[in-house]
């Protein structure tokens, strides 16, 4: 669905379920991460991967940061009862 080129984070196991509050938890990691040119660890190691996701896509942020890459930035939540939404920005400048 993402080109290989694209790297996904999740933050959902750092923050815990935050209802409708989630969401921006996560955006806010996301550009705090941004302005300091990286991407924050998750608590999950690359190990602790489910073999059947680790083949759908190959570029995941683990218990390591990472540069951000160059280009727009994403971010989905997706919650119960279809309260679902999803934010792109681009970087300023």
């Amino acid at each position: 669905m993402l080109p290989n080129s694209v790297l996904v984070t999740a933050r959902k196991g750092t923050f815990g379920h935050g209802m409708g509050a989630g969401g921006g938890w996560e955006l806010t990691a996301q550009y705090l991460g941004a302005a300091k040119g990286m991407v924050y660890p998750t608590p999950l190691a690359a190990e602790q991967l489910h073999p059947a996701i680790r083949g759908v896509h190959e570029l995941f942020v683990f218990d390591q940061e990472c540069r951000v890459r160059p280009g727009p930035m994403g971010k989905l939540s997706m919650g119960v009862g279809g309260v679902n939404a999803c934010v792109v920005s681009r970087p300023l400048g």
